[in-house]
């Protein structure tokens, strides 16, 4: 920590960008503010821990790759690892549908839809790889990992995701790139080929396992899931219920939401909506962004959108801007149906960090600070938030945990008493309340 301080704190920001999200952030830091469960707003729920705070944490991540990735051989190193990453993701994804007999795909994500919002997002950077690679080897090379990679999207039943799949190749051919359209062009027409010979092959193979006639819930073929035959309109049924309700809960709040991470508390305990439980986020990019952090932050949000890609368009000449843009554009249009879990938004932050070293104007910011003096503080404040915001929360969530475990062994009363145990430590934290109940 003290060899940290040694030298000149050094970052970059980009003028209008930073100015957008500054914007964006105060109006979410308003919405906490105004929340109906500040709280949660700040630190996000339980589960999705998707608060300001972690917005803070992704704001953080943003300034580091603008600082560290700052030449084309350092970006082009990273997307190699996050290429890779989509890769090995995508070999696990297959190997679970067919070698564990998996009714959809879900590689390293947890959930197929996670999966494919993922997949989306690194697809274009494979295709930018083709684009600059030489050599016919590593052009097969790279082709073979975009064949794995779709066959994985594929695998995943994801309709969005495959919908956002092909809204970031048409934002790849449209952008361009003067000198290398035709190999653009013949990229996603080969990429679209081999779409649309695995959808052949899963249809006559009638992957998925399952008869819609049947009445068997969850277990469609490709065909009916993907033409919205049987059970799979059901889907669409309960978002479009969730959207009507999310409607009436901006209606109410319109200026600043109900806050962030909030959305679930607005149902009544134990209440149910198709999913099979209470759902937390709206399926919807705009909605989610109405809901959370109302007209304020949905235009400040909106407007970072539209500038970035009115920059990407300017610079369209980059194989690898068009690549982040077409990311971008990609994981929009499946969030039209989804959301968007942690490993999104750090890729997101990440390629936002990616454009402004590409093509924003950087200003160079150094901070000195004293070796002393810094220690001393950096010390006192991590102490500070270990004891208060770590180690009491960290054991205020194993006794909720042991609790929970005592409920099974259907030990009531000893189950009470870590609930309040749990409550005691972290009274603020509303979800502990349930387990009193």
């Amino acid at each position: 920590m003290t060899s940290f301080f040694d030298r000149k704190i050094v970052f970059f920001s980009e003028k209008w960008v930073s100015r957008f999200v500054a914007a964006w952030f105060l109006a979410l830091a308003l919405a906490t503010v105004f929340s109906i469960s500040p709280w949660t707003s700040f630190w996000g729920s339980y589960f999705r821990q998707q608060g300001l705070l972690q917005m803070i944490f992704y704001l953080a991540f943003f300034g580091a790759i603008v600082s560290v990735l700052d030449t084309e051989e350092r970006i082009r190193g990273a997307l190699k690892w996050l290429c890779a990453g989509a890769f090995l993701s995508a070999i696990l994804a297959i190997v679970h549908y067919f070698g564990w007999g998996i009714y959809r795909a879900f590689g390293t994500m947890g959930h197929p839809n996670f999966l494919g919002s993922y997949l989306v997002m690194c697809l274009p950077f494979f295709f930018f790889w083709f684009v600059k690679v030489r050599g016919r080897a590593l052009k097969v090379t790279v082709a073979f990992s975009v064949a794995v990679v779709l066959v994985a999207l594929f695998l995943t039943f994801g309709k969005a995701a495959i919908l956002g799949a092909v809204s970031a190749g048409l934002v790849f051919i449209f952008f361009g790139g003067s000198g290398g359209r035709k190999k653009l062009v013949w990229t996603l027409v080969g990429a679209l080929g081999i779409s649309v010979v695995a959808l052949v092959v899963m249809g006559f193979a009638n992957l998925g396992g399952g008869d819609s006639s049947s009445g068997s819930s969850g277990y469609e073929s490709a065909p009916d899931r993907f033409l919205m035959r049987g059970d799979s309109v059901k889907s669409l049924e309960v978002r479009l219920d969730i959207w009507k309700e999310t409607v009436s809960l901006v209606a109410d709040r319109p200026l600043l939401g109900i806050g962030l991470d909030t959305f679930g508390r607005t149902h009544p305990e134990g209440e149910s909506i198709g999913f099979g439980g209470v759902p937390d986020r709206a399926h919807n990019e705009i909605l989610d962004s109405l809901i959370s952090g109302g007209i304020l932050g949905t235009f400040a949000y909106l407007s970072l959108l539209f500038y970035v890609f009115l920059t990407c368009y300017r610079r369209r000449a980059d194989p690898l801007i068009v690549a982040c843009a077409s990311s971008f554009f990609g994981l929009f249009v499946a969030n039209m149906f989804g959301f968007s879990t942690t490993v999104h938004y750090v890729i997101w932050w990440a390629v936002l960090g990616i454009i402004v070293v590409k093509t924003g104007e950087r200003k160079r910011v150094e901070v000195v600070v004293k070796r002393s003096v810094a220690t001393i503080a950096v010390a006192v404040i991590v102490a500070f938030l270990i004891f208060n915001f770590g180690f009491r929360f960290l054991y205020a969530d194993w006794l909720y945990a042991r609790g929970v475990d005592k409920v099974f062994e259907f030990k009531q009363e000893e189950a009470k008493e870590y609930f309040e145990r749990a409550g005691e430590l972290n009274p603020l934290e509303e979800y502990y309340s349930l387990g009193k109940r």
